[in-house]
């Protein structure tokens, strides 16, 4: 007969070994189901022991790249004509009337799809922004200090006295020297017959005369219509066109936000037609309107 102390000895010994053998069934299962978690990621093991495979679960979502030109292969801001293909397609984003409180917004926009554009600038309370439109790589060009046709349109004179001030207030907060016009109402508005018949024949000989080349528009976003026209209307009448040089015209105040809102669907709607965004200089299409005074 086995010594009664011996048999203990033995009882211990496999009630150890199965305490151990449970220990590691356990262990096996649990990391079947384990979340492993590693530099602030995890690691989850899932499926059977024969088709166990890792999937990769972050903890925060990776941020999503908004599309852009850039990212599409071209980034327009401090491009010009000279930079791109003969036959290319341009669109020339100008904005009038501003700096306004939307001017931030609508750089922002700008900079998210590389697009160059163009503001014809006034006299304004947002007098940081001539700076920052000038920062962020764009044109800044003029629309008069007052934008008042009852003074602009009296006579040459008014006109360009006013030009000049509102020439100089750009100078002073931004070094430039801009040579880049747009007349009130275009170089077609009628309001200046009332007010100085023959005005406009005058002024668009003498504007280049001193050095300035003045730019209209051949597309129209008609979100001078009123203010906060619909985003969707004004979405509608700016992709409405197809010529291969556009001069968008869009205005730039405190009372466009619509206009903000459209902006971004009118350059993927361009991106995707496959156009360039440019801003204007010297050199670039006028698309000159017809004088009607």
């Amino acid at each position: 007969m086995m010594n009664t102390s011996f048999e203990k000895r033995i009882q211990i010994c496999f009630r150890l070994l199965l305490v151990l053998a449970l220990c590691l069934t356990v262990t096996a299962c649990s990391r079947n189901e384990a979340t492993v978690e590693q530099s602030g990621q995890f690691m989850e093991i899932i499926g059977t022991p024969d088709e166990q495979h890792m999937m990769y679960n972050p903890t925060t979502e990776p941020p999503t790249e908004e599309p852009t030109i850039a990212t599409l292969g071209t980034n327009c801001i401090g491009l010009t004509e000279q930079d791109l293909p003969e036959d290319a397609k341009v669109v020339y984003l100008t904005f009038d009337d501003g700096p306004s409180s939307n001017t931030p917004k609508i750089l922002d926009i700008l900079d998210r799809y590389g697009c160059g554009a163009t503001f014809f600038v006034m006299k304004s309370d947002y007098e940081d922004q001539y700076k920052n439109i000038v920062d962020h790589g764009h044109s800044i060009a003029l629309h008069t200090y007052s934008h008042d046709f009852e003074d602009v349109y009296e006579s040459t004179d008014n006109y360009f006295a006013d030009l000049e001030r509102i020439s100089n207030v750009v100078f002073d907060k931004t070094g430039v020297r801009s040579k880049l016009i747009r007349f009130p109402g275009g170089s077609s508005n009628t309001r200046s017959r009332s007010i100085c018949e023959g005005i406009m024949t005058e002024l668009v000989d003498e504007v280049e005369e001193r050095g300035y080349a003045y730019f209209d528009w051949n597309a129209d976003s008609e979100d001078a219509s009123g203010n906060n026209i619909p985003s969707s209307r004004i979405l509608e009448a700016s992709t409405s066109y197809t010529q291969n040089k556009i001069v968008l015209l869009l205005h730039d105040t405190n009372q466009k936000d619509t206009t903000v809102e459209a902006l971004p669907h009118i350059i993927e709607h361009y991106i995707d037609q496959g156009y360039y965004f440019l801003s204007l200089n010297e050199n670039s299409p006028t698309a000159h309107h017809g004088v009607l005074n």
